[in-house]
């Protein structure tokens, strides 16, 4: 028994002995630990401060090419000043030695790219001998159309070749206004070529289509894809008018309808209410519409001759009977002198022509034909204009759009149509 005893005391004597000599190591090891602990977490605090950083200056980023995009679209010329104005607002000083900002305007004035690239302090990085960490954010801000506000001529179809198509000898020249084609055609939603000579503030498409300009023919500006269409602002905002009540003038019945023919020679005035079959104005007559709706139902508008149509407060719109679909045309020829203009309120403010969607034969503008203020909307056919014309105070929102012949057209763009949405200012990248 004394034997185990003293065996035992000896056993706990050697590990008192080995956990003595051990604690050294023990202690190596819990300071290298710590050590590594200590350095990874300043490498995560580090980390996390660039990372934070860079996230604020995105933010500032964005919100500047968004500013910068939408002044350099109503404002041109000042997107880089707003967009350092911006910044600085946001916390990111463009004077900063620290900090190097680079402004595009991309694609004409629609686009706003910002670029920074910022040295960001570090701390337990500088045991490397880092002392900061380079970052670099960017952002594109896009202005879109503001409805059809800013285009003079708009070609709504989606899908259409030559929904823009320009041919012959014609000189087209659009003050205030530019061009906009919607067509995702690759060949080519819009077509301009022979002698065909085209002025406008832009002339933009849809950047899933092409466009082709060919020939001898020049435009100013060149072509630009834009990334929208334009969505057709008037669709579902107008009601359709009403074809209760016939015009007393008209040579038709909704039962027996007649093309009701004015040629006088002489001095005419005309009443609102439906056509039924139809109105044609010929010769040298001179013709005032009182003010009102006029529907042209189940038959064409025809103008020809060289009087003069006149109006104030006026529509037209061009409808079918029996069915929807059974339309006539629109046809205005000769050196006849329109001098009508729309209603200043109510439900078709500011319209002049309206052609039902149903109706897809082009709408003709044709000859020296001057003076028509207002929208003309033909949402379901092309607008072929041709002659010598001196349009007025106009927007033509089409299917699609033909400017063809020896021409010289003036048109004087008046915004008739604005912003349809909000949702005007994006990031596209």
């Amino acid at each position: 028994m004394r034997n185990f005893v003293s065996r035992t005391r000896l056993g706990f004597a050697r590990l008192k002995d080995r956990l003595r000599d051990e604690r050294g190591v023990v202690l190596v090891v819990v300071t290298a630990a710590m050590t590594s602990v200590t350095l990874f977490t300043g490498i995560v605090l580090d980390v996390g401060i660039v990372m934070e950083e860079r996230r604020q200056i995105q933010n500032a980023v964005d919100a500047a090419s968004l500013a910068a995009a939408r002044a350099a679209r109503d404002n041109p010329g000042t997107a880089v000043a707003v967009a350092n104005q911006y910044l600085l607002l946001n916390g990111v000083d463009p004077a900063d030695p620290s900090v190097s900002v680079t402004i595009n305007q991309l694609y004409g004035t629609d686009q706003v790219e910002i670029s920074v690239t910022a040295a960001i302090p570090t701390a337990f990085f500088r045991l490397a001998n880092i002392n900061s960490k380079d970052v670099t954010v960017r952002a594109v801000g896009e202005a879109l159309p503001l409805g059809a506000g800013n285009y003079a001529l708009v070609s709504l179809s989606k899908t259409a070749c030559d929904a823009f198509l320009s041919f012959g000898n014609p000189t087209l020249n659009i003050s205030g206004g530019g061009i906009m084609v919607n067509s995702d055609c690759p060949n080519y939603a819009a077509n301009i070529y022979g002698n065909a000579d085209i002025t406008a503030d832009s002339l933009d498409y849809y950047n899933e289509g092409a466009a082709l300009v060919s020939g001898n023919a020049v435009t100013s500006p060149s072509p630009a894809s834009v990334n929208t269409t334009v969505d057709d602002p008037l669709a579902g905002a107008l009601p359709a008018p009403s074809l209760a009540v016939t015009s007393p003038d008209s040579a038709g019945t909704e039962a027996v309808p007649a093309m009701t023919t004015i040629n006088s020679g002489g001095a005419v005035s005309l009443n609102p209410g439906v056509f039924w079959g139809g109105l044609n104005i010929l010769g040298n007559t001179n013709v005032a519409l009182n003010p009102g709706v006029y529907v042209v139902a189940g038959g064409d508008f025809e103008t020809w001759g060289n009087g003069s149509i006149t109006g104030t407060g006026v529509m037209i719109y061009i409808t079918g009977s029996p069915g929807p679909a059974d339309c006539g045309q629109v046809s205005m020829y000769g050196n006849r002198v329109l001098d009508f203009t729309p209603a200043s309120s109510g439900d078709y403010k500011d319209i002049t022509f309206w052609q039902d969607e149903n109706c897809t034969a082009d709408f003709q503008y044709h000859g020296n034909v001057t003076g028509v203020h207002g929208v003309i909307y033909t949402p379901g056919a092309r607008f072929d204009l041709l002659g010598n014309v001196d349009l007025g105070g106009i927007q033509v929102i089409s299917d699609t759009i033909k400017i063809t012949g020896n021409t010289s057209i003036n048109m004087n763009f008046t915004s008739y149509v604005g912003s349809t949405s909000d949702a005007k200012i994006s990031l596209t990248e």
